[in-house]
């Protein structure tokens, strides 16, 4: 129940911010988030199926909450997959609303969180999404790649390596799924996302391979060359949004 707490919480702070909830909003979820019985409560297998699908979706966030084993995956914002966690999230939310009026209360509590969980996915990618926003989750998967291997220190020198590879290749599939998805779009503005991009070129570039090039020592020319497309593929992905 607690994991399914930090969820929420996390997912309604971010919504804050992006939107300007209201303060109250957030004391709401911080209470619920720290109260003690929200602890000790049982998580039903509707509760334990919705955290699995999360992890899945978001594996970064996953790392952050101390899930380790989902930095061996990445997201993938695709529409396909948007789609798809948006049917999820719709489905479980007729689940949620019969398990809210559960006898047990611990089974009502963690309906009733889960409901409002479900409700904010389905109003952060649902059909009055903007293509903005989109956009802003590729840059942030772009800028954030590599992020979350640069600082797991359980994971081995073999296990880094072949992270990095695969996330600096996945930079450059990222930038082309950009590229499709704003010629796909009218009227996108993507003015904001450039700075950011630009920002990321030079990590790829020049922070990555020199300061963290004593990871693997024995791999630097393979860091490197994926750095360095990774890099390009920004570039070739900025003149693109520049024209």
């Amino acid at each position: 129940m607690i994991k399914l707490g930090f969820i929420f919480y996390h997912s309604v702070f971010e919504r804050t911010t992006n939107f300007n909830l209201t303060m109250r909003s957030f004391t709401i979820i911080s209470l619920f988030l720290f109260s003690n019985w929200m602890i000790k409560a049982q998580s039903s297998q509707l509760v334990t199926d919705y955290l699995e699908a999360w992890k899945n979706f978001y594996p970064s966030k996953a790392v952050n909450l101390g899930l380790h084993q989902a930095i061996f995956n990445y997201e993938d914002f695709s529409t396909v997959k948007i789609r798809s966690w948006l049917a999820y999230n719709k489905k479980t939310l007729i689940e949620a609303e019969k398990a809210s009026k559960n006898p047990h209360w611990n089974t009502r509590v963690n309906a009733r969180l889960l409901r409002s969980q479900v409700r904010n996915e389905i109003d952060l990618w649902g059909a009055g999404i903007s293509s903005d926003h989109v956009l802003k989750k590729y840059v942030e998967l772009i800028n954030d790649a590599v992020t979350n291997i640069v600082r797991a220190d359980w994971l081995t020198e073999g296990e880094r390596h072949t992270l990095l590879i695969e996330r600096l290749n996945a930079v450059e599939n990222l930038c082309q799924a950009v590229r499709q998805y704003v010629m796909d779009q009218e009227n996108n503005d993507v003015s904001d996302h450039i700075n950011s991009l630009e920002t990321a070129m030079v990590f790829y570039e020049d922070s990555l391979p020199n300061k963290y090039s004593w990871l693997l020592d024995n791999e630097k020319g393979f860091l490197r060359e994926g750095c360095r497309k990774a890099a390009r593929g920004i570039e070739s992905l900025i003149r693109f949004l520049k024209d």
